[in-house]
């Protein structure tokens, strides 16, 4: 899938979607993984009638999945994944915040290098293939967009928050 993205090969589909929709979406393609680590996801914040030009599929199962499944990933058991969106300067901003492991400053600036794979294990040794986030990156630019990760796994309070970033629809 990175390389077709990376190559344009594949087809994309835009649509103008509720952005609520893809949230409801989520809490149900993750509640088992949700109950597994007692995890809450708490979408209070997701404003109920944002539209997003996206392409549905790719953006649920490639987006949305990657980022949803390293929160839960990397979130301690009984804490709170945040989902929030808002609107700056003409961008839909869809913000995921989990209160896990966090990363340092050298992983963050790695993630996007080359093909290099990063994958960390998770809370409970998950695993992952290491390029997820750099295919995140990859899909939020064909629809438009950027992506901003900010981090921190220092001991006061680790934390890991990913944006997405989208052109307001009308």
């Amino acid at each position: 899938e990175f390389c077709s993205v990376n190559e344009g090969l594949l087809k994309i589909s835009f649509e103008k979607i509720l952005l609520y929709d893809f949230i409801e979406d989520i809490q149900t393609l993750f509640s088992n993984k949700l109950d597994q680590k007692s995890l809450k996801l708490d979408i209070k914040k997701v404003s109920q009638d944002l539209s997003i030009y996206v392409d549905r599929e790719w953006f649920l199962f490639s987006v949305l999945n990657n980022i949803i499944s390293n929160s839960i990933k990397f979130s301690h058991n009984h804490s709170t994944i945040f989902i929030e969106s808002s609107i700056v300067d003409n961008e839909i901003i869809l913000s995921i915040l989990d209160q896990g492991v966090g990363m340092d400053s050298q992983k963050l600036e790695s993630i996007f290098e080359g093909g290099k794979k990063i994958s960390t294990a998770g809370t409970k040794g998950e695993t992952g293939s290491g390029f997820g986030l750099k295919l995140v990156k990859k899909w939020i630019e064909k629809f438009h967009g950027h992506l901003e990760i900010e981090s921190r796994n220092d001991n006061s309070q680790p934390f890991t928050k990913v944006s997405i970033h989208l052109p307001l629809t009308k």
